[in-house]
């Protein structure tokens, strides 16, 4: 999600994946620099398909 400060992105982002939770999805909640640096790091370790 893309918008200004203080406008609700990260509540609305964990009520999303909370929901999903309820049911019986798998889900994870991110933020953007933590995400991009999770993907590069399991990728140089070779594990791309996996968070």
């Amino acid at each position: 999600m893309i918008g200004a400060v203080i406008t609700g992105k990260s509540h609305l982002g964990s009520a999303i994946a909370l929901e999903a939770c309820r049911n019986g999805e798998k889900s994870i909640f991110l933020a953007q620099l933590r995400l991009a640096n999770t993907l590069l790091e399991k990728h140089q370790k070779g594990h791309y398909m996996s968070l």
